[in-house]
């Protein structure tokens, strides 16, 4: 069974404000397409007059049932807004807020200022703001005319003002032909999207266990990010307790260990109960974090002083990566 597009889910940040603690590690709060406000709210009658910039985080979370992995996963805006504001996205962390913002690199897209013919290479893009820069050089674009995609990468860049001239690869070429007013927009690589753990540490006389051999399986839809204490409470008993979702089921070495996710009813992960050899005691312990199948990424909204009205205002984010 491959990835199919139903498995990419988008995921809000544990708290959501205009403070400097929005953000955080993953919610269990979906986002779904094609609903009102669900990433940012409506922009108030002061907040144009004075301007705004605001932020929200969302997850792209690949929740495939057999925890395949998506390949050459990649994150693109499918439109632009209408309205006077503008819109960018850059990659976070499992954990960061709006507090750690700093200067990060920034994606974004444009629109075409003219017809693309098939067989081009070297081509404009209109940014909505001379201050956005959201091209560089060596990106991975996407062009979308809504029934057609093109990716092309390591694209060269120019900018002047408002304008972003991007020269594709030597010998790469556009297929198809894009009207004026299509987007144009540059791509966060998220390379492969796997459930996966690290900080695996074991504290123990004579207990061992082989983790090359029996690595953690960490589930693409119950997986989430935290660190986990296995703390033996005999030769073969041990609890469980993860530093964010606490006390979780108690386990032992001649079981596979698959603890719940009661959000989702699939596993935080899976320890292969073969992996364990040599003798365990009381205090013993195993320490390992867990990350989940999903991508952090920030979005930022800026509405510029005395931005006009502007009713039904909207933008579209994609992802996209391949399945084996």
């Amino acid at each position: 069974m491959s990835i199919v597009a139903s498995d990419l889910k988008w995921y809000r940040s544990a708290v959501v404000t205009n403070t400097v603690a929005n953000g955080g590690r993953m919610s269990n709060s979906q986002i779904v397409s094609n609903v009102r406000n669900n990433l940012f709210p409506d922009v108030k009658e002061a907040e144009r007059a004075a301007g705004i910039t605001r932020y929200r985080k969302l997850f792209l979370k690949v929740a495939n049932a057999d925890s395949l992995t998506l390949y050459n996963g990649i994150i693109y805006m499918g439109s632009i807004t209408p309205a006077e504001d503008y819109v960018s996205f850059f990659a976070g962390t499992q954990t960061d807020t709006q507090n750690d913002i700093t200067s990060p690199r920034e994606y974004g897209a444009g629109f075409l200022s003219s017809v693309l013919e098939a067989g081009t290479s070297v081509f404009d893009v209109m940014l909505e703001s001379d201050s956005l820069v959201v091209f560089y050089n060596g990106d991975t674009i996407c062009i979308s005319d809504g029934t057609n995609e093109e990716y092309h990468h390591n694209v060269s860049i120019s900018k002047t003002g408002d304008v972003v001239t991007i020269t594709l690869d030597a010998g790469d070429q556009i297929s198809n032909t894009f009207d004026i007013g299509k987007t144009v927009s540059s791509c966060i690589d998220c390379g492969d999207v796997k459930g996966s753990f690290d900080n695996w540490d074991i504290s123990s006389a004579s207990g061992v266990f082989d983790i090359g051999e029996y690595p953690i399986i960490v589930d693409s839809i119950g997986g989430v990010f935290d660190t986990w204490t296995l703390s033996f409470t005999s030769s073969s008993a041990f609890d469980c307790v993860g530093s964010v979702v606490g006390s979780v089921t108690s386990g032992n070495t001649s079981t596979s260990f698959s603890p719940l996710n009661s959000n989702f009813s699939d596993p935080y992960f899976t320890l292969n109960n073969l992996g364990f050899g040599g003798t365990w005691s009381t205090g013993d312990t195993i320490i390992f974090r867990t990350i989940p199948a999903a991508i952090p990424v920030w979005f930022k909204q800026v509405v510029p002083e005395n931005a006009s009205s502007y009713s039904g205002n909207s933008f579209s984010f994609k992802a996209a990566g391949e399945s084996a």
